[in-house]
């Protein structure tokens, strides 16, 4: 199971949607969800990924431009790599499904 000092979700920090990722972190620690949201500004996106996996953080909120135009953020599982979009006012609920199926997937896959 997910450690409980663990995140369970990283909010990437990108430059130009700094604003708005310090809200969703926000509006998902409201909902019980454990955020990290280490500053990395300085940082490319690929760097911040790996250091959420790193810290067996299981899920990555990537708010791109293009999507919070479109009232979306990216959503990705790092263990699976899968990435998909998934609207703002939608994401804590889809966090806990996706956080339920983990620990549902996770029988002693610690090390």
């Amino acid at each position: 199971s997910v450690d409980a000092a663990v995140a369970q979700v990283f909010v990437v920090a990108l430059p130009q949607t700094l604003e708005d990722a310090g809200h969703i972190a926000t509006e998902l620690r409201r909902h019980e969800i454990r955020v990290d949201q280490s500053i990395l500004i300085n940082r490319g996106l690929g760097d911040q990924l790996k250091y959420a996996d790193r810290r067996g953080i299981p899920i990555a909120v990537i708010p791109g431009e293009a999507e919070l135009s479109r009232g979306n953020v990216a959503l990705k599982d790092l263990k699976s790599g899968e990435q998909r979009e998934v609207s703002i006012p939608l994401l804590p609920e889809e966090i806990h499904r996706m956080l339920a199926a983990l620990s549902d997937c996770s029988i002693s896959a610690e090390e």
